[in-house]
């Protein structure tokens, strides 16, 4: 390009524009990659130690023929700084793909995988035909273990809330709606050594994984996992407490003062709800995504408003307790 087709590239705003975009790509390709990644075994393979291509193979059972496929999604690695290469062994080289190779830190590695595999799909059907609805749900469905998974992202907020409620001793019953990875119930389940929990997961395969790690934990004898509708369930004045974590939206807005009537009669005197959701009025680009991801996805409602969901309980014969907005930023 000569200098003078330079300068009226800058001129005419091109450049900041190309500059800006470049740079807005980098970070979503490097989002994907990383996704991807953990998804395949990569990040897990490297994690242990250097290894050639060969051998990168062998330890993701990836067969010999797609040899030039993972060249190639290892070159756009390095291209994004996350992965080395050095006398001809690949290994982990960026901060993110060094963190999210980490298995305590999954639920991060499984936010990455449902932004690139759920959320950018929902942003690219926005506003298109009605006919995206059931793809949109299917899609939704098909990400259900790794929302399980992301959504530990918010334990400290959320066993915080639980610290304040469940008593460190004595006989309590605890439901859990939408057990997702069932943290929560477990640690409801070692907070108090007489808890009985009882937990209501509507995913099958998030159920059994549940389920498998209850038995793990040696806390089975004293909790229970449905994989049901909670819907199609029926009990009355059995429960101290019902938690329902980030799982209000997955009910139609029509169905909300009913369910929540149908909770409180499930509930002894004297018995609490806890409810924890994201907001419509949120600050953030995940509050906005979930906000789409309300309004596109059928059979779910949109994201409620703390004033009218506070009123809506109250009308379901809850007395409201406190409001406690958290934000994690």
């Amino acid at each position: 390009m000569k200098c003078m087709d330079y300068v009226k590239w800058i001129v005419k705003g091109e450049a900041g524009i190309f500059l800006r975009l470049s740079r807005g790509s980098k970070a979503c390709y490097r989002i994907s990659f990383l996704a991807q990644a953990g998804k395949t075994g990569l990040l897990s393979a490297l994690s242990a130690k250097p290894r050639t291509l060969g051998e990168l193979l062998e330890a993701m059972r990836v067969a010999p023929e797609k040899a030039p496929c993972l060249a190639a999604f290892l070159h756009l690695g390095r291209t994004l700084g996350e992965i080395g290469l050095s006398a001809g062994r690949y290994r982990l080289k960026g901060k993110l793909a060094r963190g999210l190779s980490r298995e305590e830190l999954d639920p991060y590695l499984a936010l990455a995988q449902e932004a690139s595999g759920l959320h950018v799909p929902y942003i690219g059907s926005a506003l298109e035909g009605e006919g995206d609805g059931s793809r949109l749900l299917e899609l939704s469905d098909d990400h259900a273990e790794v929302i399980a998974r992301s959504s530990r992202i918010a334990e400290p907020v959320l066993k915080s809330a639980m610290d304040r409620f469940i008593p460190r001793s004595g006989p309590f019953d605890l439901l859990e709606i939408g057990s997702g990875s069932g943290v929560y119930l477990i640690h409801a389940l070692a907070m108090n050594p007489e808890l009985v929990a009882t937990g209501i997961e509507r995913v099958p395969s998030v159920a059994r994984a549940l389920k498998d790690r209850l038995v793990r934990s040696g806390l089975d004898s004293r909790s229970e996992i449905h994989a049901v509708d909670m819907r199609s369930l029926d009990y009355a004045d059995r429960f101290d407490c019902i938690t329902l974590f980030n799982n209000i939206y997955y009910f139609p807005e029509s169905e909300h003062l009913p369910l929540l009537a149908k909770l409180c009669a499930w509930l002894r005197p004297g018995g609490r709800i806890a409810v924890a959701t994201l907001c419509r009025d949120g600050r953030y680009p995940i509050d906005a995504i979930m906000h789409m991801w309300s309004a596109m996805t059928p059979g779910a409602s949109l994201l409620v408003e703390p004033g009218p969901f506070q009123a809506l309980m109250e009308s379901a014969g809850f007395v409201s307790e406190t409001i406690t907005p958290s934000r994690i930023d």
